[in-house]
């Protein structure tokens, strides 16, 4: 009996010296998230990317996550294929759309990003099941991604036809994602290297962790705490594309005009994805979004060789920067630079026109 009791005591005891130490902490951090909440409120942006196979940057399956910058506020949503967007529906003809955070529809609604507009006209001109425009698009992509995308889960989607949507920083991004390299000089088969020792040991740590993707999507006082995290470590998930386009600006080349061998493995990647494409029967596109940082020319090196390769080719550069030049504030999200819901809308109407009513006329 006496022993009994000894261990009631001594157990409560604990229970009591872990709340001296925790309820001081709780209280703390409540008394700060609620100071934060209302003095200086913090954009609640939550976590959505994972490394996949081989160091593959993916949207974190059957999950959602919010983006806030100011009073813009989204909600994206990832079905099993790493997609924005829901499953796939069975039996309806698919278009996979790869790209980047561009394409991906970067502080927009699902429905406003390229993809979204694409299927809009699709239900609107030709029926609601006639396609389905998928959304195979991660912030940060370049152009080894898609391929490595494409090898990994392209059987599993067995699209019907498939667009890339690439942007002029795509082709560094390909050098740098050791994803893929040239087997030699001059040469343009490809070898394939498992890029997961590229990634920081840090980098999506804390992101496998539901309880920490909830925090981020509700408390400030962990925003600001992350922030403080990725001003200390700055390869991170998120913003993977300010990392990226960081590199690119102190790159000695322009991104605009990329160095022989960046050109090289760019072909030996379009290639092996044209090859997939053709042992599949699958029609392959291609799209060169837009930039208002540069005047226009900016895909001059890749017509010619998307001409050699048979891959169509519509380069959105020249009737469009111009345009978003006039009037960024119109055509570009304030403090993030990527498209608004008006510029993606535009280059949804062109791309349309230019083969996307013609490609889902076409789909068996």
């Amino acid at each position: 009996m006496t022993r009994v009791v000894s261990l009631g005591v001594k157990l409560k005891r604990i229970v009591l010296g872990v709340l001296f130490v925790v309820t001081p902490i709780i209280g703390a951090a409540a008394v700060s998230e609620g100071l934060l909440r209302l003095v200086d409120p913090q954009d609640l942006t939550g976590t959505w990317e994972t490394i996949g196979p081989r160091g593959l940057i993916l949207n974190r399956a059957r999950e959602t996550s919010r983006h806030q910058l100011g009073e813009r506020r989204v909600t994206y949503r990832f079905n099993s294929l790493h997609q924005r967007g829901a499953e796939p529906r069975p039996g309806v003809p698919k278009v996979l759309v790869l790209g980047n955070s561009f394409s991906m529809g970067w502080l927009v609604d699902e429905a406003d990003s390229l993809p979204g507009r694409l299927q809009a006209f699709s239900d609107r001109e030709l029926g609601k099941d006639r396609a389905q425009f998928l959304n195979a698009a991660v912030g940060g992509w370049g152009f080894a991604s898609y391929l490595a995308y494409l090898e990994e889960f392209g059987e599993a989607i067995d699209p019907d036809a498939i667009t890339l949507v690439i942007y002029l920083s795509d082709f560094g991004r390909a050098q740098r994602s050791g994803l893929y390299t040239l087997a030699g000089d001059g040469s343009l088969d490809l070898q394939a290297h498992d890029a997961t020792n590229r990634q920081s040991p840090l980098r999506g740590l804390l992101g496998q962790y539901a309880l920490y993707r909830w925090l981020l999507n509700h408390s400030h006082l962990v925003q600001v705490l992350r922030r403080k995290l990725l001003s200390l470590i700055v390869d991170l998930p998120d913003p993977v594309i300010l990392v990226a386009d960081k590199k690119v600006k102190s790159a000695k080349r322009s991104p605009t005009d990329p160095d022989a061998r960046t050109r090289r493995l760019t072909h030996a990647i379009l290639r092996r994805i044209k090859e997939w494409c053709a042992e599949r029967n699958v029609r392959l596109y291609m799209v060169g979004y837009y930039s208002a940082r540069y005047p226009g020319g900016i895909y001059d090196w890749l017509r010619p060789l998307a001409r050699k390769e048979g891959v169509p080719f519509l380069d959105l550069q020249e009737p469009m920067s111009s345009l978003a030049r006039s009037d960024l504030g119109r055509y570009a999200i304030k403090r993030d630079g990527h498209p608004t819901e008006e510029a993606i809308a535009l280059a949804a109407d062109r791309v349309w026109t230019w083969n996307g009513r013609r490609l889902v006329q076409d789909l068996p």
